[in-house]
């Protein structure tokens, strides 16, 4: 299995690890009437995708770093799948921002992406 994520220029790819998580998160409410009736209301069905990235190359790192800095919209692409989602970074710091050891042009981290749903 394998990621492919591009902002329609360049491409990153990336094979998940044992760490790789899928996630899933329905936001909305749920309100009952005095009358005992309930109504649930769906506003967002969230689906992301939390992936490992090791052994990157600084060239890469630039490159998804700057598309966090930018909060650039991207396209992942699972080959689990056909479909192509749309989505961007969730991360609160850099994505990948530490040496791998023991090399020293080698880094790593993790991507977080939350699909955008319209």
């Amino acid at each position: 299995m394998s990621f492919v994520i591009t902002d329609g220029t360049a491409t990153y790819s990336l094979n998940p690890t044992y760490a790789t998580e899928m996630k899933g998160k329905k936001i909305g409410s749920v309100h009952t009437t005095k009358s005992g009736q309930r109504y649930e209301y769906l506003s967002a069905e969230i689906d992301g995708w939390k992936l490992p990235a090791v052994f990157v190359t600084s060239a890469d790192m630039t490159l998804v770093n700057s598309w966090w800095s930018a909060a650039t919209i991207l396209s992942l692409t699972p080959d689990y799948t056909t479909e192509v989602f749309t989505v961007a970074m969730e991360n609160r710091s850099k994505p990948i921002n530490k040496y791998e050891e023991p090399y020293d042009d080698l880094f790593k981290g993790s991507i977080t992406l939350v699909e955008i749903k319209s």
